[in-house]
């Protein structure tokens, strides 16, 4: 097994161990085990900040030592622990305003959840250019005019890029390496993941330039853009990867771990993620490396939840040669959201091993809680609070910043009892996350949270089981947060957009029909101006058998205001009753592009035409298929006098077609990508292997 799947393994296992350790025994300075009833307040959940590198390397033996005494018990089967890893960012996104090129072009930018925070994501455009991870490269192709759509230039990257921001005449882009035997530096990682940040310069367009890599221990969980400054969260679990030796030196043994090698850290660099950086010296890259934060800016938490540390990175793109600045706390990794001013990390609590006999899981599991961490931005990042809510989050979306407090939607799984669903309001007092009100009892029973929209002082929870019932929420008071409404419909959304103050857009999925097989992809308009009665306007179901990347990914979705126009992607087999969903040749990839009108009723989505990837991944000559890459964003660009473009980004291509006419083709462009076909050939699928550009 390579070093890539083993690192996610290891990092789990051994955090599970130590969050059981924590749980029943508990570390000095512990707030305790979460509270079996009621609020998980009046805790003290403030972080104290460390003196010094010799009390943070204090700490890190004391977790040492209960780690190697649970993993000993693991292994010879006495005891057996519990965890949770490290939750990845979630999904769903936001509303966003076109920005302006000049008096009238206009175009659309990635969907975010939060105006005026940008998200880091594979593709995006100034409205003259695009800029585009592919294939392990970063692309720039002109943007406009839209028939002029073309490759300007490339670099090779290192790694798997995830996502990238621009800034003016700056790119960073962002990739997680999971071999660091491989890597070039010295000292060697201890971490089994590094995260890269590649600097380029794309004054020219034709011909960008790498100024700077910085190189951090540990694996990328979040970023964001807030003005010129990149915010990264990553997550290092240095604290037993160190003591190993790295991933690498762990040999295969009873429960995965060498029970032996459970050596105590010496010193910090044991501890605290390492960073490398590399920058531009007259065509030379001289390496430069140290402590990816100081000790005196590491916290450790009130409530002991793991002992990875999550890493909070500030750099400012408008100087790019700028040392970057960094806090840390210390625990298990979570899901991120931020807001203008603050970053959140949600770490949800240990859970209990499954293989546990049901009446001693429920007799000792604890109550399903996430602790939640606030950092304020700045020049200087720097930890601001902490709190604590009973349940577990979804995703970015189930978290809120208005007015000063924090909206948090949770749903938790006791294991005695059906789900149970609540917003919880957090306002700051001090280094505290105190809650200011909660809102329980959402859904019917046995419901669970689908999907989650904060909206100023309202809010709209969709949750399901059998029927999708979409509460209407009043938050205007802090502390009484009130459900004024609610609308009950069969499927249900798993993202809601907003259109004005008025209405709602969703995506999400219909419900099961025992009159035809499988599920099917369904945007939906939905009436909010009264909140006491939501109301639904118009539902479209997305072909048969279908499913959106939009579904999961907010970024997929796109919807530009100025023309009121929606555009989903969609792979789905439908029209043609013998099409097989396992053959990639009877699918139909692209975008479906819907005018919404409100005032037309039941008939809000017209639409306008379907823009087909078809080209991008068939041969019909060779009768060669590549599996159906769906489209993944899609972009508006145009103005009055030269009309508008929608762009269309799949993994294999990028495509330039008419808003007027989307079935006429302006132009395209195809991306470099990995070269695995399917043959189809005989009534049968098979592969063929190779490696693209």
């Amino acid at each position: 097994m390579t070093a890539r799947n083993n690192a996610p393994m290891v990092v789990t296992m051994v955090g599970i161990l130590l969050g059981v350790a924590l749980l029943a025994v508990g570390c000095s300075g512990s707030g305790g085990s979460s509270p079996s009833g009621g609020d998980p307040q009046p805790r003290d959940h403030r972080a104290r900040r460390m003196a010094n590198c010799a009390e943070l390397v204090a700490y890190a033996q004391e977790v040492t030592a209960l780690e190697a005494e649970l993993t000993s018990r693991f292994a010879s089967g006495s005891g057996a622990g519990a965890g949770d890893g490290d939750a990845t960012e979630g999904i769903p996104p936001s509303s966003q305003d076109p920005a302006s090129l000049g008096a009238d072009r206009q175009f659309s930018t990635t969907n975010v959840q939060e105006e005026g925070v940008d998200e880091a994501d594979f593709v995006k455009t100034d409205g003259d250019f695009f800029y585009v991870l592919s294939g392990g490269k970063f692309l720039i192709l002109r943007a406009w005019p839209a028939r002029e759509l073309a490759e300007l230039s490339r670099v090779g990257l290192e790694g798997d890029p995830v996502g990238l921001f621009l800034y003016r005449d700056v790119a960073v882009v962002v990739s997680q390496l999971w071999d660091a035997s491989a890597l070039v530096l010295d000292p060697r990682p201890n971490s089994g993941a590094v995260t890269k940040l590649t600097i380029l310069d794309v004054a020219d367009r034709t011909a960008p330039k790498v100024v700077r890599e910085l190189y951090y221990e540990g694996a990328y969980s979040a970023a964001r853009l807030v003005g010129s400054r990149a915010h990264l969260v990553l997550t290092f679990g240095a604290m037993f990867l160190g003591i190993f030796g790295g991933v690498d030196a762990l040999p295969p043994t009873a429960g995965g771990i060498d029970q032996a090698a459970a050596a105590a850290p010496a010193a910090v660099t044991d501890v605290l993620p390492r960073y490398w950086d590399r920058r531009d010296s007259g065509g030379a890259f001289p390496v430069g490396s140290g402590s990816a934060c100081a000790c005196e800016d590491v916290y450790r938490p009130a409530v002991d939840n793991g002992v990875g540390v999550v890493l909070l990175v500030t750099l400012d793109l408008a100087d790019p040669s700028a040392e970057p600045k960094s806090t840390a706390i210390l625990g298990n990794g979570g899901t991120v959201y931020a807001s203008k001013d603050s970053v959140y990390v949600a770490a949800a609590n240990v859970g209990i091993w499954p293989w546990l006999p049901v009446a001693e899981v429920q007799a000792t599991a604890p109550r399903e809680t996430t602790v939640i961490h606030q950092f304020s931005l700045g020049a200087e990042p720097a930890y601001a609070a902490s709190g604590e809510v009973n349940g577990w989050v979804q995703n970015a979306f189930s978290l809120s910043e208005h007015k000063g407090v924090l909206r948090v939607a949770t749903t938790e799984n006791p294991w005695s009892a059906a789900p149970s669903n609540a917003v919880t309001v957090l306002g700051q007092e001090g280094q505290d996350l105190r809650i200011r009100g909660s809102l329980t009892g959402l859904g019917k029973e046995g419901d669970r949270i689908q999907g989650v929209r904060f909206l100023g002082d309202r809010g709209f929870v969709v949750t399901f089981r059998q029927i999708d019932p979409l509460y209407a929420l009043d938050l205007s008071d802090a502390a009484s947060p009130k459900k004024a409404g609610e609308l009950e419909i069969p499927g249900f959304s798993t993202y809601l957009h907003p259109v004005g103050e008025a209405y709602l857009l969703a995506v999400g999925q219909t419900a099961p029909d025992p009159a035809r097989p499988g599920t099917s992809a369904e945007v939906s308009l939905f009436d909010v101006s009264n909140l006491s009665a939501p109301s639904l306007v118009a539902r479209e179901t997305l072909g048969s058998l279908s499913f959106s990347e939009a579904q999961f990914e907010h970024k997929a979705f796109a919807y530009f205001a100025p023309l009121r126009s929606l555009g989903i992607p969609v792979t789905a087999w439908d029209g043609d009753p013998t099409r097989d969903p396992w053959n990639p040749a009877s699918a139909f990839s692209g975008l479906l592009l819907y005018d919404v009108d409100p005032a037309r009723g039941k008939q809000a989505f017209a639409l306008r035409g379907r823009i087909d990837h078809t080209t991008f991944y068939r041969d019909d000559v060779d009768e060669f298929w590549y599996y159906p890459d769906g489209v993944q964003r899609s972009f508006f660009i145009g103005d009055a006098d030269a009309g508008f473009a929608v762009y269309t980004v799949s993994g294999r291509g990028i495509k330039a077609s008419s808003y007027a006419d989307p079935a006429t083709d302006l132009a395209s462009v195809p991306l470099p990508a990995p070269d695995v076909r399917w043959l189809i050939e005989g009534g049968t699928v098979g592969t063929v292997g190779g490696q693209g550009e």
